[in-house]
C-alpha cells in the first residue's frame, strides 16, 4: 500500500533520500518554515536512492537532464525574495 512521506529539504544543493522503487515526488514547500518534500511510496518496495537538486534563477543546472519538481518563493530575514527551482536527477 503506498503512503505520503514528509522529508525535511536542507540547504544543501544537492539532497538524496532512501526511498522506494517507483516513488513520485508530489510537492516541495515550506512547513512550519522549513522546506520539506513530500513522496508518495510503498514502503514494502525494494529502496533506491531519489536525488534532488536546487538553482536559484540565473544559475547554470548542476545537471543537463533535471527533472523539473517546483518553484519555491520564499523571503529571507531581510525581507529579500529568493526564487529557487528543484529538479529531480534522472
Amino acid at each position: 500500500m503506498k503512503v505520503v512521506h514528509k522529508f525535511p529539504v536542507t540547504q544543501a544543493w544537492e539532497q538524496t533520500f532512501e526511498v522506494s522503487e517507483g516513488a513520485q515526488v508530489l510537492d516541495i514547500e515550506l512547513s512550519d518554515g522549513q522546506s520539506c518534500v513530500w513522496i508518495l511510496l510503498d514502503p514494502n518496495a525494494p529502496k533506491v536512492p531519489l536525488t534532488i537538486f536546487a538553482v536559484h534563477t540565473g544559475q547554470p543546472l548542476r545537471h543537463e537532464h533535471g527533472i523539473y519538481i517546483k518553484t519555491l518563493h520564499v523571503f529571507n530575514n531581510l525581507g529579500q525574495q529568493i526564487v529557487t527551482h528543484f529538479f529531480r536527477k534522472p
